[in-house]
């Protein structure tokens, strides 16, 4: 399962605030928006390529917000 918890990271005067979802196993989403609405910014923030202000993410219920992409 993939969470994220009241994720916020703010770019210059592009921000993004409050966003929580949930991908439980055996199921898939996708991202849907149009040009700079932060979809590719949400999925970077998730593997830990940019430094967010706020929130949480997890992989099966493990913290990974702060660790390396690598």
């Amino acid at each position: 399962m993939i969470e994220c918890k009241n994720f916020n990271i703010e770019l210059g005067q592009f921000e993004l605030r409050d966003i929580s979802f949930r991908v439980p196993h055996t199921k898939y989403y996708c991202l849907m928006g149009k040009t700079g609405c932060g979809k590719t910014t949400i999925l970077e923030s998730i593997c830990g390529l940019r430094v967010i202000r706020g929130g949480k993410f997890f992989i099966d219920n493990v913290d990974i917000t702060n660790l390396k992409p690598s």
